[in-house]
């Protein structure tokens, strides 16, 4: 799950590898190593709070609320993304599920609730015919 807290770590781990480790990080900070390594090392036992955050975001130069937005690269994202094939016919079912209001949405739901119960020979017979 992607908490604020996971965020932080994430990042503030990724500016620490930029600017060389840990041990650089703290000092740039002031603190100890092992006071940084419960932050964002192996297995952390405290999260990064407001204060420290925007410590970390001062001594590597980045903006305020840096440390709290993902900065995940465009290849880990894709990483996380799973593609399937759609036929023409879903996609337009599905952009027309999207752009429906709640009402038409509920509609919708209900006829697929509806089509999924019924026998597979007949599913592909009515799907056929459209």
């Amino acid at each position: 799950m992607n908490t604020v807290a996971n965020i932080r770590r994430e990042n503030a781990r990724e500016l620490a590898s930029q600017i060389g480790g840990h041990a650089e990080l703290a000092r740039r900070l002031g603190i100890s190593d092992s006071q940084m390594n419960q932050t964002i090392g192996r297995n952390p036992s405290r999260n990064i709070g407001n204060n420290l955050a925007r410590r970390i975001e001062q001594a590597c130069g980045k903006e305020i609320g840096y440390l709290d937005s993902s900065h995940a690269s465009v290849t880990e994202k894709l990483d996380r993304v799973h593609l399937v094939y759609v036929t023409q016919k879903e996609l337009s079912l599905l952009t027309s599920y999207r752009e429906a209001a709640i009402e038409g949405r509920a509609a919708i739901e209900c006829a697929a609730d509806a089509a999924a119960s019924l026998p597979a020979d007949s599913r592909l017979l009515k799907y056929n015919k459209s």
